[in-house]
């Protein structure tokens, strides 16, 4: 899986004197320096020297506003001979790192976030002792998936895929495939079986044979995805069954964004805390960090320059739903309080203002700002609607403020029969997510201690039902929670009988038992 292109490592004049903005972050308790990535910037690089530079180790003024690409790999480069005394190793990397900054090849494989394919390339992480992960992988409890993807790296389930295809393609077509003959392959009639005359090969003969190869091999190039072109040979016979083919191909593409659950679950748990790392998903690198239990990706787009304080993407969901978080891992805000009653269509009108005015706008980033604070703004005005295919909708909720500073979920059985989910594990999420303790009232009410907002409530809810409704690979809502003597609940679902196991309820605080009271 080629990150890019795998150019010789020379570069044009124009490419070395690329000039990458700077901005000034508060990281833990001080104030560090990242470079940001402009449209067609070196991810690579980038995300190495960010890693370098938040732990310190990257010799990059805070008064820098603005760096070339030649001094970061020459920053990387001095890195390299102040921390290993190989210098055999330090020269080979130190030759290698241009391709950090026009490409370079990462295969990954599906067991395990930090399995890659040893390249040359790959040993620059190790020798600078940056992990590299990927959050690829296959959940165990897909068991035939498992057992036909094996240990085997992306680009060698590619060329395999491809060789059981053109097999079958071959036998379709009557084509010769290149793996099982070197003669010529011709149709004849009964007459001819048993004709001594001497077959006379024409020229249009070769010339349909061979369109047709041509055919063939220009379509199989199209089973390439864009991870990268594989380099396959149809000089051997795929190892895989049909069965396995088909398995291997639905997991490609119902997990196409390069993350699965599973994978995000192994994040979680195998960062060690407050780790500075390199994550690779789609053909980028990113820097990644673990605090309180959570991973973060830095936002490294030139677009978020202005904004000071947007400097992290909390990494939670799978789907790409972003939330933008500060300096302090806290929930990102737009400045200007004025502008709490915009709705998405004035944001996207200063937008068109700013870039008739020539300022260097991230349209896309706006936009995404934009939907966080209109969904910060909106309270319970609007339904929490789950998806198209989910068919899931869930009223606002209907919350009222109870005695001794207490607040009651009126609508709370609604939500667990509309998700088809038990009482009692959807109120443990609620409880453990709000930080507090609460109970079932004789009206089945949700009572919990403290003030909250309808609106957390809200989110809370959207989070229940993307982590244990609906399901990964067709995103229905038809699907239940099971144990069947297993540590973990698993999302089954009912209408692709796709399975995966699930995070367990965060340790808080718990439901009260006993004696049911209303506390309106």
């Amino acid at each position: 899986m080629a990150s890019s292109s795998e150019e010789p490592p020379q570069q044009p004049q124009s490419v070395k004197d690329c000039l990458y903005k700077t901005k000034l972050i508060q990281f833990l308790d001080r104030t560090a320096p990242i470079v940001l990535q402009n449209d067609n910037g070196p991810c690579p690089l980038l995300a190495i020297c960010n890693v370098l530079s938040l732990r310190n180790n990257l010799n990059l003024s805070a008064d820098t506003t603005e760096v070339s690409q030649e001094k970061l790999l020459t920053l990387v480069a001095e890195r390299l001979i102040d921390s290993i005394d190989n210098k055999d190793a330090v020269a080979d990397a130190i030759d290698l790192l241009p391709r950090l900054a026009t490409g370079i090849n990462v295969d990954i494989k599906f067991t395990r976030i930090s399995d890659f394919e040893s390249t040359p390339e790959r040993a620059i992480f190790d020798l600078l002792d940056i992990p590299l992960y990927h959050g690829w992988i296959v959940d165990p409890v897909l068991n035939e998936t498992a057992n036909a993807i094996e240990s085997k790296s992306y680009n060698t389930l590619m060329g395999e895929l491809v060789a059981m295809e053109t097999q079958s393609m071959t036998a379709t077509l009557g084509v010769p495939s290149p793996s099982l003959s070197k003669t010529r392959y011709l149709v004849e009639s009964p007459h001819s079986a048993s004709s001594d005359e001497p077959k006379v090969i024409k020229a249009g003969d070769r010339e349909e044979e061979a369109e047709l190869l041509m055919a063939l091999q220009m379509s199989m190039g199209e089973l390439s995805t864009s991870v990268g072109d594989p380099e396959c040979s149809n000089s051997h016979q795929s190892e895989l069954s049909v069965q396995q083919g088909e398995l291997i191909r639905t997991f490609l593409k119902n997990n196409a964004s390069q993350l699965t659950y599973y994978g995000l679950f192994c994040l979680q748990d195998g960062l060690k805390e407050q780790e500075l790392c390199v994550f690779f998903r789609n053909n980028h690198f990113s820097t990644m960090f673990k605090i309180n239990g959570e991973v973060y990706l830095l936002a490294t787009d030139q677009g978020y320059l202005n904004q000071h304080d947007l400097v992290w993407e909390k990494l939670n969901e799978v789907n790409g739903d972003t939330l933008f978080m500060t300096g302090n891992f806290k929930e990102f805000k737009v400045d200007n309080q004025s502008h709490e009653n915009w709705t998405t269509a004035d944001y996207l009108a200063s937008i068109d203002s700013a870039a008739s005015a020539g300022f260097d706008i991230n349209s896309d980033l706006q936009l995404a700002i934009a939907l966080q604070q209109q969904d910060n703004c909106s309270g319970n005005s609007t339904k929490l609607d789950d998806g198209e295919k989910s068919g899931l909708v869930l009223t606002p909720p209907q919350v009222l403020e109870g005695s001794k500073k207490k607040t009651v979920l009126v609508n709370f059985m609604e939500y667990c029969r509309a998700m088809v989910r038990e009482p009692d594990h959807v109120m443990s999420f609620m409880l453990a997510e709000l930080d507090t303790s609460g109970s079932l009232d004789e009206q089945l009410r949700l009572v919990v201690k403290g003030r909250f907002l309808p609106k957390k409530f809200g989110a809370i809810l959207r989070k229940y039902v993307n982590q244990y409704v609906i399901c990964f690979a067709c995103r229905r809502t038809d699907t239940r929670l099971s144990k069947e003597n297993r540590p973990k609940y698993h999302l089954i679902c009912e209408w692709c009988c796709a399975s995966r196991s699930v995070a367990p309820i965060k340790a808080g605080f718990v439901a009260k038992v006993g004696n049911r009271n209303s506390a309106a």
